[in-house]
């Protein structure tokens, strides 16, 4: 596995985009990301309400790659547990509170990976400083989340999709990221 990974790192070009359509190969690539990062994560028993309870993905806005998401999560298993994909809203540049629910910062400690696109800034700086000590793994999409306290972001570099990690934010936190995907991240200064 790690050297599928390993090779979707160093072989993943994605012919960009319109800026208008999201491109199907990088989106599916992506959520490819996306399931290997947390096959490569491990959880603290205590971050699950219960032995047989499911791995959650909170999804915040509505991005279109939100889709590839749900589709390459449905009825897949990790580390035992299904998975569910959580649908987080956002009015503009502010979460949305939706009527009845906890407030932001339970949702997303509610979640045990939170991705968050990198369209919403305001968002991004937000995010690892209201999961901060929680089990929650932190996805984005650019480095500017990286910079801001995320653990994972998945990058476009030289027309190929990569990721990056924030090394200390991840060894400060309860959860526990192979050090074999570390060794896969792509440096920040190349």
């Amino acid at each position: 596995m790690v050297a599928m990974l390993g090779a979707a790192v160093l072989s993943s070009p994605a012919p960009a985009p319109p800026a208008d359509r999201l491109d199907p190969t990088e989106a599916k690539l992506k959520a490819s990301y996306l399931l290997n990062f947390i096959r490569f994560t491990e959880w603290p028993a205590d971050a699950f309400e219960a032995k047989d309870a499911s791995l959650v993905i909170g999804l915040i806005g509505d991005d279109p790659m939100h889709e590839f998401i749900d589709r390459m999560m449905r009825g897949r298993r990790v580390h035992g547990r299904s998975v569910r994909v959580k649908r987080i809203r956002v009015e503009g540049t502010r979460v949305a509170a939706v009527e009845g629910s906890p407030g932001f910062a339970t949702r997303l400690r509610s979640c045990h990976v939170v991705v968050v696109p990198a369209d919403l800034p305001r968002v991004c700086r937000q995010v690892p400083s209201l999961v901060r000590g929680a089990p929650v793994l932190t996805v984005g999409e650019d480095r500017a989340f990286i910079d801001c306290g995320g653990m994972l972001s998945i990058i476009r570099r030289s027309n190929r999709v990569a990721f990056v990690a924030n090394a200390e934010v991840i060894r400060r936190s309860p959860i526990s990221v192979s050090s074999k995907l570390l060794r896969l991240a792509a440096s920040l200064s190349r």
